[in-house]
């Protein structure tokens, strides 16, 4: 993997999964009351309390994917590459499809079914997005 794929690939995810890591503490840490006020608000903050866990820990097993090959200096083949990073952006494009409908319809009239999915899988499937992050790193790792 050339040195600039790695270090942008590496900057990108750390500062997603720093902003998605600030807003799940918020979230977890706080009252449900203020939680529920604040997202009932704002459309942005709906969004953040629906795909923070998720979004952070897909990037985080992007990140551990990304120094795992770096430094393993692994090379991949190349069906393997591609039938991951599918998966993987696949996997990303369903997420944004889940937030999709309360940026648009707001935060009173916007859940749908992949919004509460999306929601769900976040707290109950959390190792899914862990592997699916990293598929996302093979999916750019060199190829054999």
């Amino acid at each position: 993997m050339k040195t600039s794929t790695f270090v942008g690939n590496l900057i990108f995810w750390i500062a997603i999964a720093a902003v998605c890591g600030v807003f799940a503490a918020w979230y977890y840490t706080t009252d449900v009351a203020t939680v529920t006020a604040a997202a009932a608000e704002s459309s942005w903050t709906l969004v953040g309390t629906i795909a923070a866990t998720p979004l952070l820990l897909y990037a985080i097993g992007a990140i551990i994917g990304l120094v795992i090959i770096k430094i393993g200096k692994f090379r991949i083949n190349q069906s393997l590459k591609s039938h991951a990073f599918i998966v993987a952006s696949l996997i990303l494009a369903l997420m944004i499809a889940g937030i999709a409908p309360v940026i648009a319809l707001g935060p009173t009239s916007g859940y749908s079914m992949p919004t509460l999915l999306l929601s769900y899988a976040g707290v109950y499937a959390a190792p899914v997005f862990l592997i699916i992050g990293a598929a996302y790193s093979v999916g750019i790792a060199p190829a054999k």
